[in-house]
């Protein structure tokens, strides 16, 4: 009898990861952003919703601190190297040299806790910041320029910085997510997990646009109608949360369910 509820739960698991798996949507790019997380979350390409089995896992499924046996701190970090390269063609077909992100390394800790109340109860937090790139590229002068010793002024902006109309820095730009976390396992194979989130993030870019309206002979190269804009956007409160569950039929089978 045993073995034939096994199999049962088995099978009605299968069929609900089927089912779930069928009503996907397809993903498109957003950004230089990983979804990812934490040092053994990402060497396992983010497959720790079901697998996670230290405080960690409260970014992936909240559910999952109850595989926590004693009260645990863990303070994970990484480091985002990104180098890219970018050739950009005028309007005038003109290939321009080629300029190179600063590659500057962005650290990406995490700090995350989980407590064991009982043999059912759990409660968690974690602090982290996300895994991104904060580009930067050359930037260009608009000054004055001196006849006597013309360098990096608004004759030289095409020289200084090749890339011309486009992202400069994102320097002072940053996000970080808090999470507040509890488990409750309500029988001896299902946990279910809830954490409340906060994103505490600031959006700080430098780029270069042209103000060249087409109707005039110097055309759309012309550093004249250069623009330096600075966009400076900082949100503190954006609540979101968490739902999770972890599922073990067996003492070799562990399903994980999460959804934010």
């Amino acid at each position: 009898m045993l073995q034939l509820t096994l199999t049962r739960r088995i099978a009605l698991y299968g069929a609900v990861i089927v089912l779930l798996s069928s009503l996907a949507a397809p993903a498109q790019a957003g950004g230089l952003f990983l979804p990812v997380h934490g040092v053994r979350g990402l060497g396992r390409a983010g497959a720790f919703v079901a697998g996670a089995d230290d405080a960690g896992g409260i970014w992936y499924n909240p559910a999952t601190m109850d595989r926590v046996a004693s009260p645990e701190v863990l303070l994970d970090g990484s480091m985002v190297l990104f180098g890219m390269q970018y050739t950009r063609v005028d309007s005038g077909g003109n290939v321009l040299p080629t300029v190179e992100n600063d590659n500057i390394p962005l650290p990406v800790p995490t700090l995350a806790v989980a407590w064991p109340i009982g043999h059912s109860l759990w409660v968690g937090g974690s602090f982290s910041a996300g895994y991104g790139v904060l580009p930067s590229y050359p930037a260009p002068s608009y000054g004055i320029c001196n006849p006597q010793a013309v360098q990096r002024c608004i004759d030289t902006a095409h020289r200084d910085a090749p890339q011309r109309y486009s992202v400069i820095s994102y320097n002072g730009t940053f996000f970080l997510r808090l999470d507040l976390a509890i488990a409750w396992r309500i029988r001896d194979w299902v946990t279910v997990g809830l954490a409340l989130q906060n994103t505490f993030g600031r959006l700080s870019q430098t780029k270069a646009v042209t103000s060249y309206n087409g109707t005039l002979s110097s055309g759309p190269e012309d550093p004249d109608f250069d623009t330096l804009t600075d966009v400076r956007m900082t949100a503190l409160f954006n609540p979101s949360a968490q739902l999770g569950a972890t599922l073990r039929p067996h003492r070799d089978v562990t399903l994980g369910l999460a959804f934010q």
